[in-house]
């Protein structure tokens, strides 16, 4: 039988015949293929700069500490944050790990967006010393929130914007890539996401001054990758300027090969984007608008009924996974699904004040729509063009469900 699969290679062989002449050329080290595709990455999203990391885990550690202050930032290294409740465990670690303080916020459905009406709430309620400071707009499954919304509440609200768009790479909002909107957006180029390097991941800004500062993070702290290098070597001519630490700074350099992996996966993401969207579509048309026991949480939105082949900016929806709710008894669907030979995950990581590690942060049950996430949600693959074998096991398991609830 074969299986409806949580994901699989997008990788292409001109991707992989690069990778390994890179191995062959013995070039391993971060160096101009990483440059390369931070260059073109850039001009993809919009964003001036784009700093490539070893992952969206440590594209999120750096953007987080280039706002402290001790990087010039404009965070103090205790001030709070506005994170929503349904994120990814490393949204929020970084946030403890650098002791800035997360203050959890509810989602909306079916945007699966904070929920900005209880986030004005939570300031409202809050005295000047634990007011927060800034808001992380985190973009799940692939679905840009309303950045224009959420950029002027920020402006208001005199909140630093941050994105957290490591699920989200293609996704627009009002014809801008996200990860553009605020001081930083982060990227993730895992295996399961629209283009992959194995690992991986990026920052996105338009700020010199930040660009440069993630360039030392990320390498040790020196200013070998800086634009401003020669000042630094200037201020400080007896210090061998290679080996000139700038900042504390981190190791989370990416590969050579994962640069090269990057710039050739890129050339075809279009491709793959457009991908997805058929594949949604298709779930779309099999789950239907009144299956008993799931039911898509964005359904497929096309210009016209089956145009799934847009302009790069009017894509909204980027389709990492398809995000299900279960009205019924979540975990017995789960189970039936996967015994049909479908993938499943719950819905990234649900509400997050659930994990052990996260609870002595907030209470879950002080977010509904969070805790209805929890209970009822699910995500199943969107993989680029599934073939009708997958899509046949899909559709079998879901008559299935349809048939046991006639």
């Amino acid at each position: 039988m074969s299986k409806y699969p949580l994901a699989v290679s997008t990788m292409t062989d001109a991707a992989t015949t690069q990778a390994i002449d890179s191995i062959m050329w013995h070039k391993f080290t971060m160096g101009e293929s990483v440059a390369a595709f931070e260059r073109n990455l850039a001009e993809w999203t919009g964003a001036k700069h784009a700093v490539m990391v070893n992952s969206g885990s440590s594209a999120n550690l750096l953007m987080f500490d280039a706002m402290l202050k001790r990087n010039r930032g404009p965070l103090s290294s205790s001030a709070r944050v506005l994170v929503p409740a349904v994120c990814w465990s490393t949204t929020v670690a970084p946030i403890i790990q650098l002791g800035l303080k997360p203050v959890f916020c509810d989602v909306t459905l079916p945007d699966l967006q904070i929920d900005l009406q209880k986030a004005k709430a939570i300031l409202d309620a809050s005295n000047k010393r634990n007011r927060p400071k800034a808001l992380v707009a985190v973009h799940i499954l692939g679905k840009a929130n309303n950045m224009d919304e959420v950029r002027a509440f920020c402006a208001s609200e005199s909140l630093v914007l941050l994105e957290d768009a490591c699920e989200a790479l293609g996704a627009h909002s009002y014809s801008r890539h996200v990860g553009t909107f605020g001081q930083m957006g982060t990227l993730s180029f895992f295996f399961s996401h629209q283009m992959t390097t194995m690992e991986g991941g990026a920052i996105l800004t338009d700020s010199q001054k930040i660009a440069d500062n993630l360039k030392s993070l990320r390498s040790h702290g020196w200013v070998r990758d800086r634009k401003d290098m020669e000042k630094w070597a200037m201020k400080y001519p007896h210090i061998d300027s290679r080996f000139l630490f700038a900042t504390v700074g981190y190791n989370v350099r990416p590969t050579e090969i994962q640069g090269v992996m990057g710039f050739y996966q890129l050339q075809v993401l279009d491709q793959n984007l457009i991908g997805r969207e058929e594949t949604a579509r298709r779930v779309n048309e099999i789950i239907g608008a009144s299956h008993p026991h799931l039911v898509m949480v964005n359904r497929w939105d096309a210009p016209h009924e089956g145009d799934v082949i847009r302009s790069r900016t009017m894509r909204n929806h980027s389709w990492m996974s398809i995000a299900l709710l279960c009205p019924t008894d979540r975990m017995r669907i789960q189970t039936a699904l996967e015994s049909a030979g479908v993938e499943t995950r719950h819905m990234i990581a649900g509400n997050i004040l659930r994990h052990p590690a996260f609870k002595k942060y907030g209470n879950a049950a002080d977010h509904p729509v969070s805790e209805r996430i929890a209970e009822q949600g699910l995500m199943i693959g969107c993989v680029p063009n599934a073939d009708h074998q997958m899509l046949e096991t899909l559709e079998k398991a879901v008559n299935e469900l349809r048939e046991k609830a006639a």
